[in-house]
């Protein structure tokens, strides 16, 4: 991935102090970024919620057989990453 052109391709609605930010944050954890799925193993990540939020729970459903067509590649790399059950 270009980091340069995907930001800007994507990003144009940012200012440019906001695009070098931006750059800046994708480049410090570009592990994080490089498009594989892994356990990430970098030590602790603390987030912070807004004021005011409220936890939501969503319950987890499989992936309709019908749109298994809609994204093969991403499906079966998850899959062999045990991300989802073949199931």
């Amino acid at each position: 991935m270009n980091v340069d052109q995907a930001i800007r391709e994507n990003c144009s609605h940012l200012s440019k102090s906001q695009q070098e930010d931006l750059r800046s944050l994708l480049f410090i954890h570009y592990k994080l970024f490089d498009g594989t799925l892994r356990t990430y193993n970098e030590g602790k990540m603390d987030t912070e919620l807004q004021e005011g939020a409220r936890p939501v729970h969503r319950r987890p459903y499989a992936t309709p057989r019908v749109h298994l067509e809609t994204f093969p590649r991403p499906y079966s790399s998850a899959i062999r990453f045990q991300v989802y059950d073949k199931d």
